[in-house]
């Protein structure tokens, strides 16, 4: 089940092909601790997800090309890929330009507080190694928006991530008085966030 739900998250959102993270630390584990069982769980479902992503790669090939050029003819084709590239101009620190500062200022708060989400539960680690995968997904998604796509989108994709919430509960039940800032913030932002993105404004 859990394989066909992160298959489904990639065709709506393609970060979610970093849910394949979860698969394959967990198969180390369970190979680690030979485990068959496991093991195999851990292939079948891991193996939903990519199998999604080759088909969906293939379905654009078989659809779109050969002799349409373009991405068709590189060495990995992907139309994703190459939309991102040639309407969105992502790419490593192409966004890095002097009329996008308001977009990494919009994006501030939230990425500020992704990082300190992911500092404050790598301390967790010895005492809870399953929440390695999904360091590593928030990790991943944040280097991601910041080097590589439209850094603004960050206030969005990283909303899905549990280690914020298990954060700000932690932090709430320390009595931190940032912490009820921070989920004042979330909720206006939401409302906020909603109507920009109606507007295709950022962060749309």
């Amino acid at each position: 089940m859990s394989g066909i739900l992160c298959a489904y998250s990639f065709t709506v959102r393609a970060n979610g092909l970093f849910l394949g993270v979860i698969y394959l630390l967990d198969l180390y584990h369970f190979i680690k601790n030979k485990n068959p069982e496991q093991i195999i769980w851990s292939i079948i479902s891991g193996s939903l997800l990519f199998f999604t992503f080759l088909g969906t790669n293939i379905y654009h090939y078989v659809t779109f090309c050969p002799g349409r050029g373009e991405w068709c003819d590189r060495l990995l084709p992907s139309m994703f890929q190459y939309a991102q590239e040639h309407y969105w101009n992502v790419g490593f620190l192409k966004y890095w330009t002097l009329n996008n500062i308001p977009n990494f200022i919009l994006v501030g708060p939230v990425l500020i507080f992704n990082v300190y989400s992911v500092m404050f539960m790598y301390k967790e680690l010895p005492r809870h190694w399953k929440l390695g995968p999904l360091i590593l997904i928030n990790t991943l998604t944040v280097i991601g928006g910041v080097f590589f796509w439209n850094t603004q989108i960050l206030n969005r994709v990283t909303s899905f991530s549990p280690l914020l919430y298990w954060t700000l509960a932690a932090n709430l039940l320390e009595t931190k008085r940032w912490a009820r800032y921070a989920v004042v913030y979330c909720v206006m932002w939401s409302f906020v966030q909603t109507v920009l993105f109606a507007g295709f404004l950022p962060p749309a």
